[in-house]
């Protein structure tokens, strides 16, 4: 009887060791398999930082490039504007000189007029004297 529960215990320890042994190696798999699917999230976190990132310097790219047009077309405004004011100082010279021209030929046309008038009473014969 002492040999089988002496046999029955040994198994017994045996038993524990090997489902210990199992436990741990359960254990140690299971560890195993966490570590590698945080690894598999920090590498899908990486890739979406970097998706991201690249998405952001695409945006940033083309904020810059409307703001590049939107200073090309406030500076052809601009020059537009200059040049439409150039236009009109121009045409206010022209009409500055016309009046010029007008204000001298009416000066012309007023002293040929008096000369004109005193040409015809030079010419005109004097006044007779009556007898009377």
């Amino acid at each position: 009887d002492q040999a089988t529960a002496t046999d029955a215990a040994a198994r017994a320890e045996s038993a524990a060791a090997m489902e210990e042994q199992q436990g741990g190696a359960a254990e140690e798999q299971h560890v195993a398999a966490v570590e590698d699917g945080v690894a598999i999230k920090e590498k899908r976190a990486g890739a979406a930082i970097a998706v991201a990132r690249v998405a952001a310097g695409e945006a940033q790219r083309r904020v810059q490039e409307r703001e590049e047009v939107h200073e090309e077309e406030e500076q052809d405004e601009v020059t537009t504007s200059k040049a439409d004011a150039a236009s009109a100082c121009a045409a206010a010279d022209v009409a500055a000189d016309e009046k010029s021209i007008a204000a001298d030929a009416a000066t012309d046309i007023d002293s040929a007029t008096h000369i004109e008038a005193a040409a015809a009473l030079a010419t005109e014969p004097p006044p007779q004297a009556t007898a009377s």
